[in-house]
């Protein structure tokens, strides 16, 4: 039988972390070691605690960006994931849905890199995708190549975008009016 371990952690209510909206954390193994390390998005930036196999080394700032001082005011408006968009031997990148398009910030095996902007004018509250509730953008692996994609549903349709060998991403997205119909509230009806 296992049992849990309390381990601490730099990402808690009582050190300022009171709402997932404003400041997100995740698991996801940054640097490809094979062990979750987490991962929480400040004010100031995004803040890594490696993991050790059995505690959390103390946090490090890896990005001064893609948090709330840089604009990214909600994890609800401007959502962010993690995934593996270009390096398929391990580690972290950054999606983030701005207001407008897509930008990516890949782990280059010490620190994140600057965003960058992969598609403009899609998926972002510029171009109607006003809420993470109404309209969520997920990212998962939909071919099975090991990058992670773009999985978006709209107001009306459903669109598929593909990760690239080179870390960019297909242009023509497949949609379908499937998915979407009858989902008005990700809270209501989570996909």
């Amino acid at each position: 039988m296992a049992f849990a371990v309390q381990v601490d952690s730099d990402f808690l209510y009582e050190k300022g972390w009171t709402t997932f909206d404003r400041n997100p954390r995740f698991c996801y193994d940054v640097d490809g070691d094979g062990l979750a390390d987490l991962v929480g998005f400040a004010d100031d930036g995004v803040y890594v605690q490696f993991s050790t196999g059995n505690s959390f080394q103390p946090k490090t700032l890896l990005l001064s960006g893609l948090g709330f001082n840089a604009g990214w005011t909600s994890q609800n408006s401007f959502p962010r994931c993690l995934g593996n968009v270009k390096n398929l031997i391990g580690g972290a990148d950054i999606i983030g849905f701005g207001s407008d398009g897509v930008y990516v910030s890949n782990f280059n095996g010490s620190t994140f890199t600057a965003p960058t902007l992969m598609i403009s004018g899609q998926y972002g509250v510029g171009s109607g995708w006003t809420t993470f509730d109404a309209t969520p953008r997920l990212c998962t692996d939909m071919d099975g190549d090991g990058r992670t994609d773009i999985i978006a549903f709209g107001p009306t349709t459903t669109s598929v975008v593909y990760a690239q060998s080179d870390g960019t991403f297909t242009q023509s997205a497949e949609t379908t009016t499937q998915i979407t119909s009858g989902f008005t509230s990700y809270d209501v009806n989570p996909r």
